[in-house]
């Protein structure tokens, strides 16, 4: 796992960069469709959380070369994580936008 660690960066990068997008994109749908607060909210979350997991034990499956497929469906899971715990903690200021 170690010496794959330099993959991971660039893979990082853009699962950052797709939930920061897709924030905008759900707050914007949000406001467009002039959705409630709690109905915003919650197409801001369906937006950024994706079900990567499910995709798991194929890429377990996979043969050798692609050692680093499972890693990255797993740090793609961790930054949905964090995205996550981030958009709840600014709930009031989403809740503030999205009225």
């Amino acid at each position: 796992v170690v010496h794959n660690l330099n993959e991971l960066v660039p893979v990082l990068t853009i699962y950052a960069m797709f939930a920061a997008i897709m924030v905008l994109i759900g707050v914007m749908i949000a406001k467009s469709f002039r959705l409630g607060a709690k109905d915003g909210i919650a197409t801001v979350f369906s937006g950024v959380t994706r079900n990567s997991l499910v995709i798991m034990p194929i890429a377990l499956a996979l043969p050798a070369g692609f050692e680093a497929v499972p890693m990255v469906i797993v740090a793609q899971t961790l930054v949905e994580l964090c995205v996550m715990l981030a958009l709840i903690k600014s709930g009031p200021y989403l809740r503030k936008l999205l009225r």
